[in-house]
């Protein structure tokens, strides 16, 4: 539990720079789809992919699937058993950075418990957490990877009825 505080803060305090690419944003939300898909079939929790464009974002491909396994981890513990986590890419334009932009939003959707508006305020606060045995570092992490992209991590949620965390990405053109 103490080295992987650590490893955490260690990775929040000195991220590596990304290495930029054009990714289809198709490929990074399948590559997670198969990561998890064996695993959640046993808790009764499917992996949805929907709307499988041909959008491409500029990104480096290793740490935005970082930023989707967190949240897909965090929806997994949402739901607990018995639900859908819904992976979509969708074009946006979007004001990114103080100018209005072409983004593909990757997002994360699941059917789980909702944030409560008192947890939603503190969200992205190094080590706030919820979980018994959590750093209170994987959002703050996984915000901190997509601003070093250019983007930005948002999120929509209604208590008993769901999240849905998006990934705003510049469009790679």
């Amino acid at each position: 539990r103490l080295e992987k505080i650590v490893s955490d803060f260690l990775r929040f305090a000195r991220p590596s720079d990304p290495e930029f690419s054009a990714v289809p944003a198709g490929l990074l939300l399948g590559e997670v789809q198969q990561i998890f898909t064996p695993e959640l079939a046993r808790s009764g929790i499917r992996l949805v992919l929907s709307g499988d464009g041909p959008w491409r974002v500029r990104a480096d491909a290793a740490q935005i699937k970082q930023v989707l396994i967190n949240l897909v981890q965090n929806a997994v513990e949402s739901i607990g058993r018995e639900g859908t986590i819904t992976l979509r890419a969708r074009p946006e334009r979007k004001w990114l950075g103080g100018l209005e932009r072409d983004t593909v939003v990757l997002e994360v959707a699941d059917t789980g418990k909702g944030i409560p508006a008192e947890v939603g305020k503190r969200l992205f606060d190094p080590f706030f957490t919820t979980k018994e045995d959590g750093t209170g570092l994987g959002l703050s992490i996984a915000a901190q990877i997509v601003e070093k992209h250019g983007g930005a991590l948002q999120y929509q949620t209604q208590v008993n009825r769901g999240t849905t965390f998006g990934v705003v990405l510049p469009q790679s053109g």
